[in-house]
Parts: C-alpha cells; sequence; structure tokens
C-alpha cells in the first residue's frame, strides 16, 4: 500500500464533511449500501411482476398483430428494465479507480479502530464545494446520463395518462391538444432541470473492496426536480377528479369501462404522488440518499403504467359481451375505439334504463 504524501486522511475526512455534513465516512459508506440495493431491489421487484404477468402480456400484445397503439406499452413495460439494469452496474461495476491510494484510520462505535483504503487522484479542499478529478470518469459519465436515459419512459407514460383522459371525456381533442402541449413541456422540464442537476454533481472516493459511484456537490436547491411532476401530477388528477364527480352527479349508471378508469387514475396519482413527495423529501433532507428512491420511482410507474392498461383491457372485453353494436371490436383498442367504447356503453346503459320505465 503507498501512501500519498500530497494526500492525508484528514484531507479525506475533510471532503466528506464538505460534501455531506454532518456525516461520518462510514455512515456514508452504509447509506451508500442502501442506495446500492435499493438500485438491485427494484429491478428484482420490477422482474417479479414480468413474471407475475407475463400471461397478461401475451393476451394484451403478443398473440395480436402488430398496432402502434402499443408502443407505449412496449416502452414502459422494458424501458425501464434498462434504466434499472444500467443503474445497478453503475452503482456495482463502474469503478471509482484513481491513481493514488492512501490509508484512512476509521473510528467505528468511538471504540475500534478501521483502516480503510481509500482512492484518489487529485483532491481539491475548498470552504464551498469540493471537486474531484479522476482518472476513470465512468462514474461522472453514469450520472450525467441518468435523466437523459428516462425519458422514454417519462414520454411514453404520459402518452399513457393523455390517452386514457382523452377516452375519459368523450374523445375530446381540444382537451387533447391541451394533454399533449402539458405533458411535452413535462419531458422537457424534466430534461433541462435534470440535465442541470444531474451536470452538477461530482463524485466521492471509494475504498478499492467498494465498488460504484457517491455523487457529491449536491446543492441545497436540488430537489426542485421534482417540483414540476409533481405540478403536473396534481394537474391531471383534478381533471379527473373533475370527471369523477360529474359521474357521480350525473344520475345514470356509469358505464364499468369508466369506472376503472377513474379507479386506475386516481390510484395512480396516489402512488406516483407518494413517490415525487418521498423523492423530494429525500433530496432536501438526505443527500447521502440522493439515488435511493429513483428506482423505486422508476419500477413502481412502470408496473402502474402495465397494469392500467392490462385493466382497461379486461374491462373492454367484458363491455363487449353487452355493446349495443354488434360490430366486432378489436382486442386492443386505439384511443379513438377506446373513446368510442365508452360512449357505446354509455349508450347501452341508457337504453336498458329506458325501456326499464314504466
Amino acid at each position: 500500500m503507498i501512501s500519498s504524501p500530497d494526500v492525508t486522511a484528514e484531507d479525506v475526512v475533510s471532503c466528506a464533511a464538505h460534501a455531506f455534513p454532518g456525516m461520518d465516512f462510514p455512515d456514508l459508506l452504509n447509506d451508500y449500501r442502501i442506495v446500492r440495493n435499493t438500485w438491485l431491489l427494484s429491478l428484482a421487484i420490477l422482474l417479479y411482476d414480468h413474471a407475475l404477468t407475463l400471461s397478461l402480456e401475451f393476451d394484451y400484445a403478443w398473440r395480436r398483430r402488430f398496432d402502434w397503439t402499443r408502443l407505449p406499452f412496449w416502452v414502459n413495460r422494458y424501458w425501464p428494465l434498462v434504466q434499472l439494469l444500467f443503474g445497478s452496474l453503475g452503482m456495482s461495476n463502474a469503478g471509482n479507480v484513481a491513481t493514488r491510494t492512501f490509508n484512512i484510520p476509521v473510528s467505528y462505535d468511538g471504540n475500534t479502530e478501521h483502516t480503510a483504503s481509500v482512492v484518489s487522484h487529485w483532491l481539491v479542499i475548498s470552504s464551498r464545494n469540493v471537486k474531484l478529478d479522476m482518472h476513470d470518469d465512468r462514474c461522472r459519465y453514469w450520472l450525467v446520463s441518468l435523466p437523459y436515459i428516462s425519458i422514454p419512459t417519462c414520454s411514453c407514460m404520459s402518452a399513457i395518462l393523455a390517452s386514457r383522459i382523452y377516452a375519459m371525456y368523450g374523445c375530446n381533442r381540444q382537451l387533447l391538444k391541451i394533454m399533449v402541449v402539458t405533458f411535452g413541456l413535462q419531458v422537457i422540464s424534466d430534461t433541462v432541470v435534470g440535465g442541470v442537476v444531474f451536470d452538477r454533481l461530482g463524485v466521492m472516493p471509494l475504498p478499492p473492496s467498494y465498488t460504484g459511484c457517491i455523487p457529491s456537490n449536491i446543492q441545497s436547491w436540488f430537489w426542485v426536480y421534482w417540483v414540476p411532476k409533481l405540478v403536473f401530477q396534481t394537474g391531471v388528477f383534478a381533471i379527473t377528479a373533475f370527471k369523477f364527480v360529474q359521474e357521480l352527479l350525473d344520475t345514470t349508471k356509469t358505464p364499468h369501462i369508466m369506472t376503472v378508469l377513474l379507479r386506475d387514475s386516481a390510484l395512480y396519482f396516489i402512488c406516483s404522488c407518494s413517490l415525487v413527495i418521498a423523492n423530494l423529501y429525500i433530496w432536501k433532507t438526505k443527500p447521502s440518499l440522493f439515488l435511493a428512491a429513483i428506482p423505486i420511482t422508476t419500477a413502481l410507474n412502470s408496473i402502474m403504467g402495465c397494469r392500467m392498461l392490462y385493466n382497461i383491457q379486461e374491462a373492454f372485453q367484458e363491455m363487449s359481451t353487452f355493446c349495443v353494436s354488434q360490430a366486432r371490436i378489436s382486442p386492443l383498442p386505439s384511443q379513438s375505439a377506446l373513446s368510442r367504447s365508452v360512449a357505446m356503453s354509455s349508450l347501452s346503459t341508457q337504453s336498458r334504463i329506458d325501456e326499464d320505465k314504466p
């Protein structure tokens, strides 16, 4: 083991203190393990859900002819696997290796002295921030790419939500245009703000026995990344809640497919907003867990998006058994077909009510 005469153990401890005030280096490593395990756990959960819903996937997509309306499903189903696999590899194998090593005495429980070997190339300490010029830039590239690799999933999830609201409001094209513009702004804001936030991150050095990346230079204002998501999700829920109130005030029976749309939209809002608030809280109060809730959000959004499509497919098939029209209905409706099915179900229900009147 060669110790560096230029960089001392006190420098590295000072680096951790500047990047994460109030935390000891062992605590920082423990939080790093939590983050790394969270990525692996989220990947395992998503794979488990894929195994559970494999039969539904075959019924929904594989047994039918190709249709471009399935594209959001395919992306939302499989791209998160790429995201989580990419993130898990980054946390486990990206490497954080530079050219110099030295020993740092670290106190555990205030009693036992343990020597942790930490790697570094040049470590520059200042009163405001800490910069690490690493020989291996893989961690840096991995961190900067995180907000961009989520763009396909975010875009397709927005398309799924827009199509559902479009169906709930009976193919209202004006509303569809507003939704497309709104979700487009969300994707752009996520990309721009995410690029600014993650581009400012630095990388902490790790002992040779550890692999992966610990972000540093986390600014106090980074939590604003989640504000646009929270605003847009609240707007979607407001539109859904307005339709729900309309259905409650209507004297006719709400079609089952409309009930499914309203129920799943409300559940999605509750889960999605809970995840956004959790991320916002962690980024604001616990910077050392900066990346902990991101994989959970990715996995659950994928699961919820696919489940919503499965539920609509099931409700659509049930509705087709008593629909007024005897025309053939495609098992996988497009946006306009799905909207027409809601209207047809409403007409069917209204006709039965009129026939029952004395």
